[in-house]
């Protein structure tokens, strides 16, 4: 049981992502996004939402190759949302933000949580 008086987090929460973001962040990410727990700031994941998972390494008898071979297959909370992650706000860095040191995402993400 709960208590009644317990702290509860109401705050917006943010996820920042891009193409390096892969696997457990990955996931974490859609299941945040999905359930309306976040918003994605940033650029599309590295991997999809939907897909094969959960490698098991094996030996193959005769060539004793090892391979692995995918044991699970994860589906996104909100499948109709397709297979890719793609964020609430798509935001990547310019040339001139690359040179500068400026991560845009993350001043974008700054805008969001400012008081209004």
């Amino acid at each position: 049981m709960f208590a009644p008086d317990r702290p509860v987090f109401d705050e917006e929460s943010l996820v920042l992502a891009n193409q390096h973001t892969q696997s457990a962040a990955s996931d974490l990410a859609v299941m945040l996004q999905d359930n309306q727990l976040a918003m994605i700031v940033g650029t599309a994941t590295g991997n999809n939402a939907t897909g094969p998972t959960g490698m098991t390494p094996f030996r193959l008898p005769r060539s004793g190759l090892m391979v692995s071979l995918p044991t699970e297959y994860f589906e996104r909370p909100r499948p109709e949302k397709g297979e890719a992650v793609q964020p609430d706000y798509w935001v990547e860095n310019s040339a001139a933000d690359i040179q500068a040191g400026r991560d845009a995402a993350f001043d974008k993400a700054l805008e969001l949580l400012a008081p209004r």
